[in-house]
Parts: structure tokens; C-alpha cells; sequence
């Protein structure tokens, strides 16, 4: 409970932050708490109360509460984008993830390290081809955004409103064709 109310400290810290200064983003866009805090501060606050959830979550699985603010603690050390905040937190979560799996038999851990090891093969995938998923992405939303002829149907909303007509002139043609 001790690191719930840390954890919400910093949550509500934040939210105060950028409610009264949205500018807290500054412009090399590092999040902080205020002009005079660091944005390592923060992370490593961040870092801290991650580390002590993840270890809690492993220890005695976890609520929707204790992952939603998992989740925001996440957001906004990585928004800090303080080195501290992401090697503390791994530091952290590797530390409390060794603990947890000392304590599980041989083929629980096996399935684990198997779906670690396709967690990160995929990611390398993906990471590898991130110029030709943002290109494909750029072409759909292209599409959708500025259609051909200015019609995003291209032209099938006319063609099928043919075809409806012929189909109601002539039911006989929907049965052979």
C-alpha cells in the first residue's frame, strides 16, 4: 500500500504538473515536474516505484489498479527520456524478475524463457522493418485521407447502385445471372 501512495504521488505530481504548466514538456520535449526539478528526478522516482510493483505484481499477481498505474509510471518516466529511469527501471525489473522465477519449477521457466525469446525475435522483426511498416502505414492512411477522384469508395458506391437498378428492373438476372 506504501508504494500505492508513492506511486499516485507521482502520478497526481504529474498530472498537477502539466494541468498548471503545460509547458513542463519544455521544448527539448523531457518531461518535469517544474523549472527547478530535474527530469531525473522524476524518472528515477519513476524507476523506484516501478521496480517495487513489478516485484509486488510477481510476488502476489496482480489488480487492474496496480497495472493501470504500472502503466502511467511507465508513461511518464519514459516521457522524462532520463537514461537513469530506463537502466534503473531494467535494473529493477530484472533484479525482482529473478527473484520471482528462483521460485518456479524447470518448465514453467523453460515456457517463459520460450516466450521471452519469441517476445524478442518478433521485436527484432519489427524494429528491422520499420521503414516499410511506416511506409505502408503513410500509403494507407494516405488513401483513406486524400481518396482517388475524391470518392473513398473509388467509384463502387455508382457501380453498385447499377446493378441494384438492374436487379430491381429485372429480378430474373439476380437468379441466372
Amino acid at each position: 500500500n506504501l508504494n500505492r501512495f508513492f506511486a499516485f504521488g507521482i502520478i497526481i505530481g504529474a498530472l498537477w504538473s502539466l494541468l498548471l504548466d503545460p509547458s513542463s514538456l519544455k521544448e527539448s520535449t523531457r518531461f518535469t515536474l517544474g523549472n527547478e526539478s530535474g527530469q531525473n528526478v522524476l524518472g528515477i522516482a519513476c524507476a523506484f516505484s516501478l521496480t517495487v510493483f513489478v516485484s509486488v505484481i510477481l510476488r502476489r499477481g496482480f489488480s487492474f489498479t496496480d497495472l493501470l498505474m504500472g502503466v502511467l509510471l511507465l508513461s511518464i518516466g519514459l516521457m522524462t527520456g532520463s537514461r537513469s529511469f530506463v537502466l534503473g527501471a531494467a535494473i529493477g525489473v530484472i533484479v525482482a524478475a529473478i527473484g520471482a522465477i528462483s521460485k518456479i519449477s524447470f518448465k514453467v521457466f523453460a515456457r517463459l524463457i520460450l516466450g521471452l525469446l519469441l517476445v524478442l525475435i518478433f521485436g527484432y522483426i519489427v524494429i528491422s522493418n520499420i521503414p516499410y511498416i511506416l511506409n505502408y502505414l503513410t500509403v494507407a492512411i494516405e488513401r483513406i485521407v486524400n481518396p482517388k477522384n475524391g470518392d473513398i469508395s473509388n467509384m463502387r458506391f455508382d457501380i453498385w447502385q447499377q446493378y441494384i437498378e438492374v436487379f430491381e428492373a429485372n429480378p430474373l438476372f439476380l437468379l441466372f445471372g
